[in-house]
């Protein structure tokens, strides 16, 4: 998510259906520390992504989008995906266009597909 001089946060998400902010200094010896995010998700965390323009996390447990605003702590009723999705994937130059990996049933491969978030003016 972010890094500045010597401290990094990241996300993580798994099994427990969970998912996680932690914040650690590299050059401290002291241990990072973890803070549980105001979202469930119905089942395992699939793929998460970090939108630095709207401060907000993406993810899914592959049947379902959830968008979480880390500013207001804040995840609205997840939106439902027709296929599974494994790779959310955020344009850094495009903010507003985030990039899902999905699984097609037919023939098992991964194909893209766009979903745009945002001001739609």
């Amino acid at each position: 998510m972010r890094a500045e001089s010597g401290s990094v946060e990241f996300f993580t998400g798994g099994h427990d259906r969970r998912i996680f902010k932690w914040a650690a200094d590299v050059q401290s010896l002291e241990e990072p520390t973890a803070a549980k995010l105001n979202v469930f998700l119905d089942s395992a965390v699939s793929a998460m992504a970090y939108r630095h323009h709207s401060n907000s996390l993406v993810s899914t447990d592959t049947k379902k989008l959830y968008v979480t605003d880390l500013t207001r702590c804040y995840t609205p009723k997840p939106k439902r995906v027709s296929n599974d999705v494994h790779q959310i994937h955020v344009h850094p130059q495009t903010p507003n266009m985030t990039l899902l990996e999905v699984r097609c049933s037919v023939n098992f491969q991964l194909q893209s597909s766009m979903w745009f978030a945002g001001p739609t003016s």
